[in-house]
């Protein structure tokens, strides 16, 4: 682990505010994968800190050099450092101001374009319901009375919908590894 571990992390992330911590000895075996977990949770963090960075200064840049080109037509591609620098005039569909999606779907029905239309669920309203369903029954799951949330689940939902859970191994940072 770096001597200077405040250089790793960002004052607006977020800490650890779970049980206490379970101290792990290097004798454990195991204790090297640990150690690899979170110096790669610390790689990650600092390659999306130097993108986010990257990002801010091409926005920043963007509309000069957008200037530059609308200036002087006689450069469409000039090369630099390896790159060739373009524009790229793309559209996207989206409400005009005043409007919204259902606007815009009815809109799309009515003009024979239905085929762009689908109805659709939201997975992560969804998936925070089921999650919240679960908490207000944990004590039935627990105690065995309910096997699992799928069960409490209106009968049509439970025969289309997946809701097992899914693990994901998770770093935080501590409060004492802040500075």
């Amino acid at each position: 682990m770096p001597e200077n571990q405040s250089l790793l992390f960002d004052d607006d992330e977020e800490l650890y505010e779970g049980p206490p911590a379970d101290p792990l000895s290097p004798e454990v075996p195991e204790f090297r994968l640990f150690e690899d977990f979170a110096a790669a949770v610390l790689r990650k963090r600092a390659a999306e800190r130097e993108v986010k960075q990257a990002n801010a200064e091409i926005n920043r840049l963007s509309p000069y050099l957008i200037n530059f080109f609308a200036a002087n037509p006689q450069f469409r591609r000039p090369e630099v450092c390896g790159l060739v620098i373009f524009q790229r005039n793309q559209i996207w569909a989206k409400p005009k101001q005043g409007y919204d999606t259902q606007d815009v779907c009815d809109a799309l029905q009515a003009s024979g374009l239905g085929y762009f239309v689908k109805d659709a669920y939201n997975t992560s309203r969804l998936s925070s319901y089921v999650r919240d369903l679960e908490d207000k029954n944990e004590d039935r799951i627990v105690d065995g009375i309910v096997n699992d949330v799928s069960e409490l689940l209106p009968e049509p939902l439970a025969k289309v919908l997946n809701v097992e859970p899914t693990i994901k191994i998770i770093g935080q940072r501590t409060r004492k590894s802040k500075r």
